[in-house]
This record gives C-alpha cells, structure tokens and sequence, in this order.
C-alpha cells in the first residue's frame, strides 16, 4: 500500500542527500584546488615532493566522498541528514538499527563514481605510470560519474512507482523507511 506522505518525505529527503553530497563535492573539490596552490607555492610547482602531496591529498579527499556516500545513513543512527530533517530513517527489514554495512550496500549504487575516483587516485601515486594509467582512467571515471547520477535518477523513479516505495538499494540491504 502506498503511503503518499512517507513518499513526498523521502523524495524530498533523497533531494536534499544529493545537494550534500554535490556541495560537500564541490567544497572538497575547491579545498583541493587551494591546497595545491598552496604546496605549489611552497615546494615548487613541479617537484616530486609536490606531484606526490597533491597526489595523496586528491586520494584522501575521493576516500572522504566515497566513506559519506556508503555511510550516510548510518552516521546519524539510520538517518542521512535529509533524512533527519523529513522526520524518517532507515531500518533493517525486521525493524532493527541499521549497521554500516546496511548502509554501504544501500548506498553502494550511488558510489561508482566515488569508488572510481579512488580507484583513479590510488593509480596516480605510482610514480611515473600512474600517471599515464591515471589518464587512461579518466574515461572511465566521467562514465561511473555519469552512472551513479543515473542511478540516482532510477532509484527516485522506484520510490515513486513501487507501491512499498522500495527502491533497489533497500532490498539488496534488506532495509526499509520508516517515521
């Protein structure tokens, strides 16, 4: 049976989950860009020590998107910021808290991307290669961007159109939405 006011609640929560996760993106993504200025600054633009700070600076900052992105929902004891601010949260199946492995399957979809991002980042600190691998990835880093954006798209869909409001994440976590 569909319930329209826990739909309108975690649409509305999803909406504001994603506008985190683009600001805390885009701040980190800014963060990074002065940081670089500033060890470019200091050590030298195009020093070794310098290529392998940014570099590891870049990992650090991929790792911080991809723990948020798979431990959202269990941060705030089964509720993500918008979920707390619709007055929601996420349980297991039986009704119990959610574990942070719930959580990063959950969210698992949605971070391609980041997971990417890593993947692309760790490449990049092995000297000389990696930054030939590290260009080869990129390709492959816009698409897994692209897909968890897509996901996003569907998994909005199915809370939409599933009379339970399930979406994929839940039942590959075996959990649910509840007041």
């Amino acid at each position: 049976m569909r319930d329209s006011n826990l739909q309108q609640r975690r649409l509305m929560a999803a909406a504001i989950d994603i506008a985190i996760g683009l600001g805390l993106a885009v701040a980190l993504g800014v963060t990074f860009l002065v940081g670089k200025s500033i060890v470019g600054a200091v050590l030298g633009r195009y020093s070794a020590l310098t290529i392998l700070v940014e570099r590891s600076f870049f990992l650090l900052i991929t790792l911080l998107l991809l723990a948020y992105t798979l431990a959202r929902d269990v941060l705030g004891g089964g509720r993500s910021l918008g979920k707390k601010s619709q007055e929601i949260r996420v349980v297991s199946a039986a009704g119990s808290s959610l574990t942070l492995l719930d959580s990063a399957k959950r969210n698992g979809l949605f971070a391609i991307g980041a997971a990417m991002g890593v993947l692309t980042a760790m490449v990049q600190l092995v000297p000389c290669l990696g930054a030939a691998l590290g260009c080869l990835l990129l390709p492959l880093a816009i698409l897994a961007g692209l897909a968890s954006l897509a996901v996003a798209g569907v998994e909005l869909v199915q809370i939409i159109q599933e009379p339970s409001g399930v979406r994929f994440g839940d039942r590959i976590a075996g959990t649910r939405v509840v007041e």
